[in-house]
């Protein structure tokens, strides 16, 4: 079974690296990566992905993420 956790966290960051590194690991402290995909949106309005990485779960998710990117 799959599924999808949503965050609304109250952080947001200047740099990719700074945001990437949030969807990495968190602050320790907001939220957990217990479900199979979780969606955090920052308040300022964007948006990233935390996928388990397992063999099938991460490919799958970043092609649904590039395609959403890409046609959007």
């Amino acid at each position: 079974m799959v599924t999808l956790k949503v965050v609304l966290d109250t952080n947001w960051f200047s740099s990719w690296t700074e945001e990437g590194k949030h969807l990495l690991h968190g602050d320790g402290s907001t939220f957990w990566f217990d479900k199979n995909f979780t969606a955090v949106f920052f308040a300022n309005g964007r948006m990233g992905l935390n996928a388990e990485h397992s063999w099938g779960d991460a490919p799958t998710m970043g092609h649904i993420s590039e395609y959403n990117l890409t046609t959007e």
